[in-house]
Formats: C-alpha cells, structure tokens, sequence
C-alpha cells in the first residue's frame, strides 16, 4: 500500500539475479486489469497512467547494484511538460503517484514498451494506491476544475464530487475521520496541498471546516460558502487515509495529511459596474472567473438570467453544483424578464452574439436589460441567477451558477434638490410647479456597491418619462408604452406615445435623472440646437392640476418598442379633488371634509366670499365663520390615525393599530385592525376607497409558525409605499369589523405570501380625506369659495379652488322660547324651555330610519347649566359622556327636572343624554322611530344660573340666550336640524 502524493524519494526493483547494465530501464503503472501476455505484447505502454507518473526511466546502479535498480524521485519527474513533484515550500517532494486505485507495475529493460515488458514483482502481485480516483476525461488531476460561487450565504455551500476513493472503505468513526478533503491556498502553478494552514475563505457554515468529511457514499464534499468578493481559486487536497510526520497518531487530522490534489478550484462572482440595477435600463456584467484562468480564452461563453426556484437558497434547485443533474441552470429556461439583447431561445441554446470576450480572468457581458414586474402598483425588487457556460453550452452539464443580481425600483426622490440641477422643488403639490426627480433609494439588507464601492445606478441621461393617472393603479407596461399623459399637465405631454417632454438628464454625482425643462423638447438650458424650433431659453416646472397618484413611466432607448417602457415607480401630486361642494346649517358645529390626495395635517382651508380669489394676499377666511366662538383667519386639517379620539369614544383602551396583513383569496391583502374600525353603525370610520398609509411598521422576520415564509424588508417596503393603499371593501368573511381589502400583494419569489411576526404592530393614516373641525357660522351664506394650501399660509400658497360651500337657517319650529322662573342674579333656578315641531317636518320625522337628537345649544353668558338635584350643583365637565355614541341614560338624570309634550304619547323616553358644558352643549338622544313628533309642543326644564342680563330687554330679539335644534338622522345627516 501507498499513499497518493506522499513524499516518496525513490522506487527500487529487486531481481533473483543481476540485471543488464547499461541499458535504460523502464517503469510504468498500468491499470490492474493488465495481463502478462499483453505486457509481453507490447500494450503496457499504451495503458500507462500519465497521472500515476507515466514512465520513469532509470540505469542499474546506486546502493543497490547487480540485482536491483532504483529510480531517483527526488528530482521531479516531468510529465505532459511539467514537472510532477515540484519542491513545495516545506521542502517535501510530491510522488509521481497523483491518483489512488489499483494498479499493477510493468517492468521492461530494453528501452521500449514495443519489444515487450513484463508484470511486476509478479504476474498477480496489486500495487494499492490510497487516495481519490482519477477524474473521467482528464489525464491528469491537476487539469480538473473545479466551479463554485460566492454565494454568502447558507444553501448557496460549495460542493465538490469526486469519482471514487480507495483505502477509505471503513465505517462508523473511522470512516469519518479518514474520508476528508480540504483545501490550499495557490502559490502560482505550485503544488500547496499537504503545506501549510486552509485560509478561512471556505466553510463558512461547516462544523468540521477546514477538514470536511465527504457525504452522499463519502463522494460529495461540503466546503460550505463563501462571501461576496471572495474571487479565488484553492488546490483541493484530498487525505488518502495518511498520517504524516507530525506526531499524531491518526490520520486526516492535520493539513499536511492531505497530500493529494484533486484539482482546482475556481470560485466566480457575478459583479455589478452599478450598485442598483433598474428595469428597461441597460448594466453591465462582469463575471470573474475565480482568481485566474477559471475561464477558456474563447468567444464560446455563454450567460443565461434565471428566476429563483425558492427565496430561500436551499431551496433553490439553482445553487446545485454544476454535477448535479438536477441543478436549474441545466435545465431551466431563461426568465421572461430578460428583455435584451436577444438572447436564449432554449434551455441551453443562447445567442453567440451574447458573449463576455475571450479574457480568462473575467468575462464582460454588456448593454443587458430586463424588464419590469409589478406588485402593488410599482416594480417588484427581485433577485436573479445568472447561470455561466464556459463553451459546449449546448449540453446543460456545462452550465452552473456563478452569481446573482437585484432588480431594485426606482422612486421619485422628493428630498433631492440640488441648484445645479434646477430652480424648482419636486413635483408634489397640485397647481404648483416642480420638477420629476427619479433616482434609487439606499441598499438596505442588501449591502450591494459597485466595482468602486459606490451606490450608483443604471439610470442613464436623456431619457423619456409620462406620468400616467394611476389612483386605481391600473397602469401596467404596456400602457406605459402606448398611453400619453392627460392634458392636465403644463410643460410635460407626449409628441407621440414614444417621444415625450421634458426629457430626463442625469446627475452622475446625485444619481438621479431630472426632468425639467433643462431638456424641453430637445433644448438644453442655455445651450441651442439649430435643429430645434422649439427651444426654450428658460427652465420651466411641470405643474399638475389634478391631484392624484401617477404611474411614472419610463423609457432608455428604443421607445418605440413596448418592451423598452415600464412603470418604474409612482408618484403622487397632493391636493384635493375639484368641484366639491358643501352644505351646513348655520349655528350648527360642522366638521368640513375634503376629500383628495395625499392630504396632511398640515393643510389649511379658507374660506372665502365667492368674488374674491383664492390666491389673493389681501383677503382673509369670512368673518362670520368660527371655531368654538373663535375667528380664525383660517382652519388647520386634522386626519384619522391610529390614535384618534374617535376610538376611545369606542371605548378601545389603546390605539387602533394594524396588527397583521394577510393574504386574500391569492389575489390582494387584507389588512387587521386590532379593534373594530367600521364605527358601530354610526357613519363608517373606515370604508371603502379610503386611502391608508402604513407607517412605522416592526416586524421581527421571524413569521408565523411553522416559519417557513416569513416577511422581509421588501415586503415591509411595499407595505409602507408612501402613498398608501386604497380600501377596496371590506373582506367578505369578516363579522369583527377589522378586516379590509387593498390590492396590494407582496409575495416571495415562488409566489408565496408573507407571514408577518405576531408582534407586528403598525401606525397608519387616512390621506384621503382631511376634516377641518367644528366650523360654525353665525349667518347664511352661498357660494362660499373653500380654498386649500398644503402647509403654508400666505394667500399665495392657498394654490386650490375645492368647491362652494353652502351656509343656510334650519326650518324653523312654530316656536321656540326660555322662560325664566326667577332672575335674581347668581341664584340657580329653573328655566323653561319650550318648543313646538311644525305640521311641515312631518314627513321626515316619519322617515328617519337611525336615531335623531334634540340639541340645546345656549350662546352667551347669561345662563349657565346647573345639574337637576336639589341643590343645582356645579355641572362637571365629563370625557365619558361628551359626545353623540356616550349617551347615558343616567346624564339626562343629572341634566334634566322636566320633560314634557303635549303628544298623545307624551315625550319619548330619552335613549340617553350627553353634554359639552364649556361649549355649553346640552343633548338628548332618542332611539330609532322613537324620536320627536311633528306639530306637538314640549318643555324641558333645566337649573340655571342667571348671569348679569342685558339693561336692553331688546337684546334677546337680536342675540337669542340660546336656541334648540331638532337634529336629522345621525348616521346619515349628523350635522344637520329638521327645524331650530
């Protein structure tokens, strides 16, 4: 038995009697299977072992002369031009036997296998050599390659098979300990293996590393994976079961046990000359080959850009070896993402135009684009393999992985604005000015960089971009490539479907491209162009009249084909819809609702007299409106979030967050709310065509039991879109009131849904709709011009006409009076109030179908509530009891002495009461069909205490001490009075 690439110095023949001197004596390993009679024949040099040393040649002489001759190993033997056992580093010297197997020695002393050799020692006598069987094909193992890439992580592990191994037949332990291989650092072309430590680039994620312990049938080894930039090439060094002089007493446990190379190993990565790629723009890929010479100096490569089987990498049938049969990158199609150029028509069969040159260090593939894959709305962020053939690409068993790549979505880059690039601020508000800005956001897991280490992208100058109306996000590619911008634009339309203005210009050190006027129809700010009659010699801003969202479409080159265009991202202009239109009561607190895009706490509405200009500097809100009795020059929005009032009025003890996003039917989400949101028959809170945005989302990644597609930042990204989602319905299953439908689905690459951690909690808002809160006017109006600003607050900014606002008296009731039993000041007694409904409100009082409201509202000091006991205490101010929904039965016991009506059925029992005392609002709600009643007197008495009255008794004609409102229905007229 010898060990394959032990440090053998010489091989010695002993014979019965002296052998012929002078003459060149010949030695050759063969395979087993030799005869005598064919050695005798002549065939012994025709079945030499080239990598079992081939020949060795050597004269009778030395220490043992006469019977025996020795061959000399220890000044290399040259095989195939090179030398096989090159001094290593350690001094040690390399046998000329490479490879393990069974052989049998052919001995000739004539000078010529030709005139015949025979068998030796004997005729039946096996020379066993340990160590790793030949690889099929080669001649030599040093000719083996060997291809793996850096991966980074798990499932992604370097895996090296080989064809057989001899001397490692045993089992249990000792099977684990002597079946191993590793790996060495390259010293040049120099053989390393057996010398010196395994650099830690290999087995990352191996318990065993660097020494690993072969598997399926001891063939196949795990070396683990490697990280990104790891480009390298390592001998592979195999223990043929040897221990070397190093004082231990088992084999395999030391580096200089693994003696015998296995061949080289080249380890490919797949560079980017950008960091982020973006779709319909073309990039540049560099494949290294390992560190050197990984690849064949030819044109015949190939590339072919593959979809993941499964985002998790040991799932993915493509990171298989490239040995393995069922690897993808043998079998599977070229992804329809692909766009140009033209490339793979087959599995196997791709275009030689489609090549990386003919370097053996790195291939270049350039000008590659792909195209676009939209989920809720925009581009989804995928990741792709790209799969390597270095020639014969038409068998798949050529083909393997060598990297990866991220198709990243552009955004709109509302927070880049640079003075070189234009006077403007970003398109972002309806009626005001701006440029289109489309650039990349920072790589967040993915720690991607260019071949610098930069973060630039594949966005290129000059390129066209149309902003398509998207609010349904309808928009796809091919409307991209044949639709044109509506004409609400100013400075920005369509030519034709494939020629649009302004056109884009990059700013290399912003990454971004800009779209202003600095290119109008092919004219460069201050730079002419003889061919361009419609130059412009100032910058001019897009402004959008139309809030909304918008589809931003975008084209590189060749834009008259539909697979140059994609919908790249979204962009949405926030403002209000036009043309809306109010109608309130005066006297009556109204919550104005504008309905719109992107709206914000920060806007502002003034109302203004209808001849009069929103824009205008000299004019302020009309000054019979007011909140709380308070004039304001104008009213600030407030939005509906997870932590509005209205649900501790729902008696919720904590905010209303979203606490899950599931999938609905395989088509669209549904997001939960932790508590009901629907409003408990009262008008919705939340409905249908609202528009949410998801904000401030956690989620642990961890998922849902059993875990196996738990939710990622990219995920989170599309959740958390800036402008939101809109509520489709409500989910048809749900009873809680907190389910509701959005179209918006993120999926993993095998079209799984997410599951999100059950510690998810995320805040939202409604952007749809902003209530400008408690208005009230003293006097009808009509006509009123609502006008709306985003945040500032000259007229100037005010830059949106919204709609009319109508201001009109409630009927009137045949009468309304309070009576005063006593007017002592400061002294508390009682006051009558006392009305009578009128024969015109009869048809309505019939036909409300939800519950009505009787309201006292008093107005100005002169009368102040008391509570009904017997010592008319102090009234309270209450939170549990301040509004319509916290009526209690038990506040019209603390409100009211009297009640009574002249109806048959006399005065409806109240279904509750409720107050705002510092508004001095006093209310009693009734329940359905058990309300008030037409053409029928009633009283209700009240403690007051009387303040100083007014000298004028006229006063009260002019400026009522208060007045009493027979309020609608108040689901569907809140804020509006039968009569008053």
């Amino acid at each position: 038995v010898v060990y394959a690439g032990a440090p053998y110095q010489q091989v010695t023949l002993e014979a019965d009697a002296p052998l012929p001197a002078g003459q060149q004596h010949l030695l050759g390993l063969v395979p087993e299977s030799m005869t005598q009679a064919e050695a005798q024949a002549g065939y012994c040099g025709e079945e030499l072992l080239a990598d079992a040393g081939g020949q060795i040649a050597g004269d009778v002489g030395g220490a043992l002369a006469g019977n025996a001759i020795t061959w000399d190993l220890s000044i290399g033997v040259k095989v195939g031009g090179r030398w096989q056992n090159i001094p290593s580093p350690g001094h040690r010297r390399r046998s000329a036997l490479s490879v393990g197997g069974r052989f049998r020695l052919c001995y000739t002393a004539s000078g010529s296998w030709a005139s015949g050799a025979m068998l030796v020692p004997g005729v039946r006598d096996t020379l066993l050599v340990y160590g790793a069987y030949p690889f099929t094909g080669y001649t030599y193992m040093y000719e083996k390659k060997h291809f793996c890439f850096a991966g980074a992580v798990f499932g992604t592990n370097c895996k090296i098979k080989i064809e057989g191994a001899e001397g490692n037949n045993t089992f249990g332990n000792r099977w684990a300990q002597t079946h191993k291989m590793t790996w060495a650092d390259t010293s040049g072309w120099q053989d390393t293996c057996g010398v010196g430590e395994a650099v830690p680039v290999l087995g990352n994620g191996i318990s065993t590393s660097p020494f690993i312990v072969g598997g399926q049938g001891g063939l196949v080894f795990d070396l683990g994976y490697t990280f990104n930039k790891d480009t390298k090439n390592f001998w592979l060094c195999y223990c043929p079961n040897f221990i070397a002089d190093d004082g231990t007493t088992e084999s395999c446990q030391d580096a200089g046990d693994y003696l015998q190379q296995v061949g080289f190993l080249h380890i490919f990565t797949t560079d980017r000359f950008v960091a982020t790629i973006v779709p319909v723009t073309r990039f540049d890929l560099q494949i290294r080959c390992g560190d050197v010479n990984g690849c064949l100096n030819t044109f015949d490569n190939r590339i072919k850009v593959l979809e993941q089987v499964h985002y998790l990498p040991w799932r993915n049938a493509n990171n298989l070896p490239i040995w393995d049969s069922r690897s993808g990158c043998r079998s599977r199609q070229q992804t329809s993402q692909y766009v140009s150029p033209a490339n793979c028509v087959s599995a196997t069969a791709c275009s030689a135009l489609v090549n990386g040159g003919d370097h053996q260090d790195y291939k270049v593939f350039k000008g590659l684009k792909m195209g676009n894959d939209i989920a809720a709305g925009i581009t989804k962020q995928r990741e792709f393999d790209v799969c390597y053939c270095n020639a014969a690409c038409i068998d798949g068993a050529n083909w393997f992985k060598v990297g990866t790549f991220v198709m990243f979505r552009a955004w709109v880059a509302y927070n880049v604005t640079a003075s070189q690039d234009s006077l403007f601020g970003p398109l972002e508000v309806v009626n005001t000015g701006g440029v289109v800005r489309i650039g990349t956001k920072p790589v967040y897991e993915f720690a991607y960089t260019d071949q610098k280490g930069g973060t630039t992208n594949s966005l290129k100058g000059n390129p066209h971009m149309k902003l398509l109306e998207d609010n349904d996000m309808q928009v796809t590619d091919e409307r991209c490539a044949h639709d044109v911008p509506p004409p609400t634009f100013v400075n920005h339309g369509c030519v034709s479907p494939a020629v649009c203005y302004p056109y884009g210009w990059e700013n290399a050190s912003a990454e971004t491209i800009t779209f202003n006027a600095k290119w109008y129809y092919g004219g460069l700010l201050e730079q002419v162009f003889v061919d361009d009659p419609l130059y412009q010699d100032t910058e001019l801003a897009v402004t959008a009249s139309v809030a909304g969202v918008y589809a931003a479409c975008y084209c590189e080159d060749n834009c008259t084909l539909s697979e140059s265009w994609a919908k790249l991202t979204r962009l949405e202009v926030r403002g209000p819809n036009a043309g809306q239109r109010w109608s309130y009561q005066t006297l009556i607190p109204f919550n104005l609702r504008v309905k719109g895009w992107g709206l914000r706490d920060t806007n502002h509405v003034r109302i203004l007299t209808s001849v009069l200009d929103c824009r205008s500097n000299d004019h302020r809100t009309w000054d019979r409106l007011s909140v709380r009795k308070n004039y304001h020059a104008m009213f600030n929005a407030s939005l509906l979030t997870e932590s509005d009032q209205i649900w501790q009025f729902q008696g919720y003890p904590e905010p209303n967050t979203i606490v899950d996003i599931q999938d609905y039917h395989g088509q669209s989400s549904q997001i939960v709310f932790r508590y009901d949101a629907t409003g408990f028959g009262v008008l919705p809170i939340v409905e249908a065509g609202d528009v949410i945005v998801i904000s401030n989302l956690t989620v642990d990644h961890s998922g849902t039991f059993p875990y196996t597609e738990p939710a990622n930042w990219e995920h989170e990204e599309m959740m958390t879109v800036p402008w939101g989602h809109k509520i489709s319905s409500r989910a048809q299953e749900d009873s809680t009131g907190t389910r509701f439908v959005v179209p918006s689905r993120p999926e993993h690459a095998n079209r799984a849904y997410p599951t999100w951690s059950p510690s998810m909690r995320a805040t939202w808002r409604r952007t749809s709709q902003a209530s400008f809160d408690r208005i009230e006017s003293s006097e009808a109006r009509r006509g009123l011009k609502v006008c709306w600003s985003d945040e500032g607050t000259e007229g100037s900014d005010f830059v949106m006409h919204v709609g009319e606002l109508d201001i009109e008296d409630a009927p009137l009731m045949v009468y309304s009076s309070a009576n005063l039993v006593a007017t002592e000041e400061g002294e508390a007694a009682p006051v009558v109030f006392a009305f009578k409904t009128s024969v015109s409100s009869a048809a309505r009082y019939r036909s409300v179908d939800n519950k009505m409201e009787l309201r006292i509202l008093l107005d100005g000091p002169h009368l102040s509530i008391r509570m009904a006991d017997s010592d008319a205490s102090e009234l309270q101010e209450t939170l549990e009891h301040n509004g319509l929904n916290r009526e209690d039965q038990i506040v019209c016991g603390w409100l009211f002495r009297e009640l009574w009506s002249s109806h048959v059925n006399g005065f409806p029992v109240p279904k509750g009461c409720w107050y705002i005392h510092s508004e001095q609002t006093y209310a009693i709600v009734f329940d359905t069909k058990n309300g008030l009643a037409d053409d029928s007197e009633y009283q209700i008495v009240i403690n007051a205490v009387t303040n100083p009255l007014p000298d004028d008794p006229a006063t009260w004609d002019e400026k009522p001490v208060g007045r009493i409102f027979s309020m609608d229905d108040v689901i569907l007229r809140r804020e509006y009075a039968v009569e008053a």
